[in-house]
């Protein structure tokens, strides 16, 4: 049984409009997340790391910034590109009908 759990329903944040289109542009996905390292609820949240000249990978944030986990991503970080794995799909979907 795996000790990780994560509450789907998104934490409710307003989406922007740009003003000329009208078009509606969702923020990036924020969960729920217990985290069994620090035995504490935490925010996580969808990024993209900022590289010079480019879009970065993805990645998955964490609300607590003194874990020393913080951003990694790796083994013992429970956080995984997986807790994500439909927005991603999402965002995939929408990026291919946009072409």
């Amino acid at each position: 049984m795996s000790s990780l759990a994560v509450d789907t329903t998104p934490v409710s944040r307003p989406a922007r409009r740009v003003r000329d289109k009208e078009t509606v542009v969702n923020r990036t996905p924020v969960k729920s997340f217990r985290c069994d390292v620090i035995s504490e609820n935490v925010t996580i949240a969808l990024r993209r790391r900022t590289v010079f000249g480019g879009r970065g990978p993805l990645f998955v944030r964490c609300s607590e910034v003194d874990c020393q986990y913080v951003d990694t991503n790796e083994p013992p970080c429970p956080l995984t590109l997986d807790l994500f794995a439909e927005e991603i799909r999402e965002r995939e979907a929408q990026r291919t009908q946009r072409r």
